[in-house]
């Protein structure tokens, strides 16, 4: 099943929303990003793309620029907040399927795509998905609420699909700040008060792994900035 609003990310879709970079800043919202000046540095990118509920409140650090739009497609923001930000382009990090998006996590999604309708939008593909849960060793189909994090799975799409272009990511701190995070996987994400980590439904030790694998054979075209890379 797929929502008939979202296109399947690959590289002509990029070229046509978002040009043909040489270089991509793909910033996360770990502590970090606020404590290192990269600012310049992101600005500079041909594109720049933020995660989720991304803040930008200081140009020395954060930078300004924001083309792109990196969702986990599990909670919306309006279209006209997203443009205001300068985003062109939307890029889901999970597939409409039921396969990895069960049930109400399905509807979610679906949702979420008819809210973003005016902005172009691409969602992973199923086959980029279940690479990223072979290397995890998830189950498709499992309903324990486990899945690649938005940043792990938008480096590995960009890499697999933009060769030519060079990944800087900021602010990839891979959850070292313990924050929690609350999904709908499992009615007990959505208490109020809730205290479980994210490692119930990220593997961040794993994801460190997988994204030095990731550093070492692109040979240069992707670097790592944050709590667990610098």
């Amino acid at each position: 099943m797929t929502a008939t609003t979202s296109a399947i990310f690959d590289a002509r879709w990029f070229a046509e929303n978002l040009g043909n970079p040489g270089s991509i800043a793909l910033v996360g919202n770990g502590s970090s990003i606020g404590e290192r000046s990269h600012g310049r540095d992101i600005d500079a990118a041909d594109v720049v793309i933020r995660m989720n509920a991304f803040i930008i409140n200081n140009a020395d650090t954060t930078g300004t620029r924001t083309d792109c739009w990196g969702s986990n497609m599990l909670a919306t923001r309006r279209v006209d907040e997203l443009r205001s930000l300068g985003v062109r382009a939307v890029l889901g990090a999970r597939p409409a399927s039921e396969k990895h998006a069960f049930n109400v996590a399905l509807t979610r999604l679906q949702r979420t795509c008819r809210e973003l309708e005016g902005l172009p939008l691409a969602l992973v593909s199923e086959a980029d998905f279940d690479d990223l849960y072979r290397r995890l060793g998830l189950v498709p189909g499992k309903r324990d609420g486990r899945n690649p994090s938005t940043g792990l799975a938008l480096v590995a799409v960009l890499l697999a699909h933009l060769p030519a272009a060079q990944i800087r990511c900021y602010g990839f701190d891979m959850f070292d700040s313990g924050a929690p995070f609350h999904y709908f996987a499992d009615p007990v994400y959505n208490r109020t008060g809730a205290t479980e980590r994210v490692h119930r439904y990220h593997d961040p030790s794993r994801e460190v792994e997988i994204l030095r694998h990731f550093e070492h054979a692109a040979a240069g075209r992707l670097q790592l900035h944050g709590r667990r890379f610098d």
